[in-house]
C-alpha cells in the first residue's frame, strides 16, 4: 500500500485491535451495534474482527470505553438544525479549547470524539448525556 491508497475500515479496525483496543461493528445510520451483545462482543482477535466486517463491510468502528479499553471519551455534538459546534463552543467557554488539539476523530454528524486514558482523574467516570451543552461523556456504565 502506498501513501495514496486510502485505508479501509476493516484495515483500521484490525490496526486498532492489534494495538490492544477491542472493536465491534456499528450501524452507520444509528451508531448502534450490529452485534447482539453490543460492546460486550468487542474483540481484539483479528479473525473475529475480519468476520465482523465481512458481515457488515460498511460498519462504523465501535470501541468500548472505560475499563474494557482503557479509554474515556468526550463526545462533542453539533446542533441538529444549525450545525453549530456546541461541544467545541462549551470547551472554549470553560477554558478547555486546548483539548481539541489532542487525540480524537470527527464524527459523521460533524461532531468530534476526544480520547483520553481512563485512569487517574478519568478512572471510573461514567457515561453522561447533555443535549443543552452538546457534550456527552463515554466511560463505564449507563448514562447518569
Amino acid at each position: 500500500m502506498n501513501d495514496q491508497t486510502p485505508i479501509t475500515t476493516l484495515q483500521l479496525a484490525l490496526d486498532l485491535a492489534a494495538k490492544g483496543f477491542p472493536v465491534f461493528p456499528c450501524i452507520p445510520a444509528t451508531k448502534g451495534p450490529y452485534s447482539p451483545n453490543g460492546f460486550k462482543d468487542a474483540s481484539k482477535d483479528p479473525d473475529t474482527v475480519a468476520s465482523y466486517w465481512a458481515q457488515h463491510p460498511r460498519a462504523l468502528i465501535g470501541i468500548p470505553t472505560g475499563r474494557a479499553s482503557g479509554l474515556f471519551a468526550l463526545d462533542l455534538d453539533t446542533h441538529d438544525n444549525t450545525g453549530e459546534a456546541l461541544g467545541e463552543a462549551w470547551l472554549a467557554r470553560v477554558g478547555l479549547a486546548d483539548l481539541l488539539n489532542g487525540p480524537g476523530a470527527a464524527t459523521p454528524s460533524g461532531g468530534r470524539h476526544l480520547y483520553f486514558r481512563a485512569d487517574g482523574l478519568a478512572e471510573g467516570l461514567r457515561n453522561t448525556t447533555n443535549k443543552a451543552l452538546g457534550v456527552d461523556t463515554r466511560g463505564d456504565g449507563r448514562p447518569s
